[in-house]
């Protein structure tokens, strides 16, 4: 949503980054839900466009060394954090190699 303006009606509103929108919405951050992007949107049975693909972490192109200190600014990272690998076909398989993505980056920017 933030740098390329996905599932926006009319003239897109984007960012040149995502910390940027994290700087502009941060004080109203209550939750975070973690994903990585490819910045493609997963499509429905009939090739609908629905929501953002949820690919593992590391297969996407979110730079998440620049976005959990801007995250962190708002919203610990010893908080609860959720994250989503909805419609990622092997998303059972991905999940180790996703807690050990978040482990490493937790414990590389924890305050």
């Amino acid at each position: 949503i933030s740098v390329v303006g996905a599932r926006q009606n009319g003239d897109k509103q984007t960012f040149d980054c995502q910390t940027q929108f994290i700087q502009l919405i941060g004080e109203r951050i209550n939750h975070v839900h973690l994903i990585d992007s490819d910045n493609t949107l997963h499509k429905d049975a009939e090739g609908n466009e629905e929501t953002s693909s949820h690919p593992p972490f590391g297969l996407g192109v979110l730079d998440f060394d620049k976005l959990f200190p801007a995250l962190n600014q708002y919203h610990s990272i010893d908080a609860w954090w959720t994250v989503d690998l909805c419609f990622w076909d092997q998303a059972w398989d991905a999940t180790e190699i996703c807690f050990d993505f978040m482990k490493e980056l937790r414990e590389k920017h924890q305050s």
